[in-house]
Formats: structure tokens, C-alpha cells, sequence
């Protein structure tokens, strides 16, 4: 007979989000029982290095973890590793509880449950890439793109997408030694909605260290085989290459909650306090569609710091909470010697206000690379900024002024001159609203 467990808090997932989870349960209650599923057999553990510090040998991953062993113990939270949860049984006859099926055949009643099961590579949908194309989103994936062109003199590689994920790969495959091509579908890289000058210096920062770059390219079809692989490309022709990375987004794993009848729309969708359309199930992470605080408008964030501050989130109210979502979502991207950072709603600015240059090294860098600020302006606020290399203490301010939503009208001069400091413009500023 199949064995069926009882708990209180069911975390299903094994990423930074249900790790964050058990913290702020564990401080709303004392006693009751947290159980962590998780498909990987490894601990919890943060996603960014996989594109770049283990794709170069740099770290390892038992240095990646989330939290140590002893954080599980320390706050008394199961781990059940190497087990996926299959299906969720969320019945109107018993509102206070559901349950949990597993791919070994046995069931987990739960009060409350966290989905933050992220979500999968998005396929490239061409004839052979069933030959051995790499997809990253896990530890084993990173370990196997390192492994590819470890050892092996000359090695070539053909990233496909030029967003993100994919410009970390190159950059880190370059690190390597490996010769790189990257193709990318549209004619720019980057989400679409960055600005173009931003755009254009990372196409030359590409090229810099020397990478291939062909835009507005498509794949056709790859050939594989013990020598190699062959990418057809629609203008390029024939690249041949020893290993082809695909890195064109991801789709969420909602499958979960839609079977279970949660309300899903690209994603888990989930009211101001991470709770779903059934009062038993909340999540977070990159699978999680919410309504953007300060914005107003629905989102899907995909990025490291929405995933944490969710799984924080909806561990709090899973335990009793009634905690708002407050977060203005932001992320960082390191491409090479590139620090990238990004806060607000990159989708609503109208216009740029650009702080520095990107055609020159800032003062006093050591390594030649620009420090530089975009301020994305919707009418007299701030929707969103841009930043390369830029200081803490200026990305701190603008967030301050996007989260209060300030009027900077009247800031447009200070605001474009690095001679002043962006507190001060911000202190102005919120003095001048108060």
C-alpha cells in the first residue's frame, strides 16, 4: 500500500524560493511541520552561477547551495529529494486541506502548499536538436555544457538566443577558450524592451571579446554526429561547431495548478499576498504572474530577487501572515567584466535620461569598462532604470523614487549629470513631494 505522509506546509520545489519559504514559516510558526519536494537530489540552490561561474570552473556546486544542511535542521523542515509531486487533489469537500500525489505512488496531505517550480527550457522546435543540443536550467546542464569544452583545444560553439541567459553563456564560453557564434532571431540583442544604446554597446562588447554575432537569424535545422554538430542557419549557412547551446527563454511549469483547477494565464496567478485562486496553494518564483504594485500592471518576472522575496512572501502568509507584495522587482546580469542591473516596469518608459557613457571607461575604472545609468521616464516619474557598473548607493536612490513614485520633472538636468549624487537628487525630490 502506498504510504501517504501528513504535513502542514508542503513546499513543492527545490529553488531559492522554497528554501526562503521555510525561514518565515518557521517565524510565524513554531511547530507546525514543513516538508520540502523537490525533483533535484541535490539541496536547494541559486540558479545565476549555472551560466556563468560553473559553465568557467570557477565554483563548484556544492558551493551554490542555498542554505547549508544545517538551515533545514535548524528550522525543522523535511527534505524529500529526487521526488516529483504528479498531481494535486484540491477537493471542495475538504477546504482545509489537500493532497499530494508523487511519482513514486505515495500521497501528502497538506493545509497549505508553495508551487515554486519554475519553469523549463523553451525547445527550438527545429528537425535535430534531438543530436545532442544543450539546454541550461539546471546544475547537471551547466556541468555538461563545462564538461563539452573542457580539455579540448579549438573547441567552437553555437549559442542560440541573445538574450540573458544566452549572452552570460557566451561570455563565460569565452572565458573558456571556446570560439563562439551566436544567433539571435531578432535584430538586436537583449529583451526588447532595453534601450537601444544599451543594445548596442553589448552588441559591440560581444564582438570585443570576440564572439560571432548574427542577428536577425534563424536555425533551420542541426546535424550531429560523434565529430560534431552542423548548424543550418538561414543566412549564415553552414556553422560547424563541437557543441550548440539553446537559450531561448522558458515556459512555466504550471501544469500542476492548472490540472488542479487553479486559475492559470501564462503562469500561476496569484493576488496581492501570493495566495492563488485556492486558499490552500500560494506561490512564487519565476512560474508566478502577479499584479505589479507599482505599475498596476500584470507580470511574469523571471529573475533571482522576485524569487526570493516571493518565497519569503508566501512562507509568511502560508503561516498566518497578511504581509502586501511590495517588492519593486529588479535583477542583476553579469556578462563578463559587465555588471548589469534593471528595476521597475522596463515595459512602460517613453523616454531615456542617460546618466555617463558607454563609449569610454568611466574614471578611475581599472578594467576599461563605462559606468552608465538609463532612467527609463514615463511622463513626470520613473518607470524603470538601466545600469552597467553603477554604484549601490545610485541604484538605491532611483529605486526609492520609483517605489514613492516622485515627480522628477523639474530633475531632468541633475538627473543626466554624474556630478550629482543621485541621493541628493532623490532627498530633493521626496522633500519637494512631502
Amino acid at each position: 500500500m502506498a504510504r501517504t505522509r501528513k504535513t502542514d506546509y508542503l513546499l513543492i520545489g527545490g529553488g531559492v524560493a522554497a528554501a526562503r519559504a521555510i525561514e518565515t514559516i518557521r517565524r510565524e510558526d513554531r511547530r507546525g511541520r514543513i516538508l520540502l519536494v523537490g525533483a533535484e537530489r541535490q539541496l536547494p540552490y541559486d540558479r545565476p552561477p549555472l551560466s556563468k561561474e560553473i559553465i568557467t570552473g570557477t565554483v563548484q556546486p556544492r558551493e551554490i547551495v542555498t542554505e547549508r544542511r544545517r538551515y533545514y535542521r535548524t528550522h525543522r523542515a523535511r527534505l524529500l529529494r529526487g521526488r516529483r509531486v504528479t498531481g494535486l487533489e484540491l477537493s471542495e469537500e475538504s477546504e482545509r486541506e489537500g493532497t499530494a500525489e508523487l511519482d513514486d505512488g505515495s500521497r501528502v496531505v497538506f493545509s497549505r502548499a508553495l508551487l515554486a517550480t519554475g519553469g523549463r527550457p523553451r525547445r527550438l522546435g527545429v528537425p535535430g536538436e534531438d543530436t545532442g543540443v544543450h539546454y541550461l536550467r539546471n546544475v547537471d546542464d551547466a556541468l555538461e555544457i563545462a564538461q563539452a569544452v573542457s580539455g579540448r583545444d579549438n573547441t567552437r560553439a553555437v549559442v542560440v538566443g541573445g538574450g540573458l541567459i544566452g549572452l552570460e553563456l557566451a561570455a563565460s564560453l569565452r572565458l573558456r577558450g571556446t570560439g563562439v557564434t551566436l544567433i539571435e532571431a531578432q535584430d538586436r540583442l537583449w529583451p526588447p524592451t532595453a534601450p537601444r544604446p544599451l543594445r548596442d554597446y553589448l552588441l559591440r562588447r560581444m564582438e570585443e571579446i570576440g564572439v560571432t554575432v548574427h542577428l536577425g537569424e534563424s536555425v533551420e535545422r542541426i546535424e550531429g554526429g560523434r565529430s560534431g554538430h552542423v548548424v543550418h542557419a538561414t543566412r549564415a549557412g553552414r556553422l560547424e561547431c563541437e557543441v550548440v547551446c539553446a537559450a531561448v527563454g522558458i515556459e512555466p511549469n504550471d501544469e500542476l495548478a492548472r490540472a488542479a483547477g487553479v486559475e492559470v494565464e501564462d503562469g500561476v496567478l496569484v493576488d496581492g499576498h501570493f495566495r492563488t485562486s485556492d486558499s490552500r496553494v500560494y506561490a512564487a518564483g519565476d512560474l508566478v504572474r502577479f499584479r505589479d504594485p507599482y505599475s498596476g500592471v500584470w507580470r511574469r518576472v523571471e529573475h533571482y530577487n522576485n524569487a526570493e522575496y516571493g518565497g519569503l512572501l508566501a512562507g509568511q502568509n502560508m503561516a498566518g501572515g497578511d504581509a502586501p507584495f511590495e517588492f519593486l522587482s529588479n535583477f542583476w546580469s553579469d556578462i563578463g567584466e559587465l555588471h548589469i542591473e534593471m528595476a521597475g516596469n522596463d515595459t512602460e518608459w517613453e523616454e531615456l535620461v542617460t546618466r555617463g557613457a558607454l563609449d569610454r571607461p568611466s574614471e578611475g575604472a581599472e578594467t576599461g569598462v563605462p559606468q552608465w545609468i538609463g532612467i527609463g521616464m514615463n511622463g513626470s516619474r520613473i518607470a524603470c532604470y538601466f545600469a552597467v557598473n553603477a554604484p549601490p548607493a545610485d541604484l538605491s536612490a532611483l529605486q526609492l523614487l520609483i517605489r514613492n513614485r516622485v515627480d522628477v520633472s523639474g530633475d531632468a538636468e541633475r538627473l543626466s549629470d554624474p556630478g550629482e549624487p543621485l541621493a541628493e537628487i532623490a532627498r530633493d525630490a521626496l522633500e519637494a513631494a512631502s
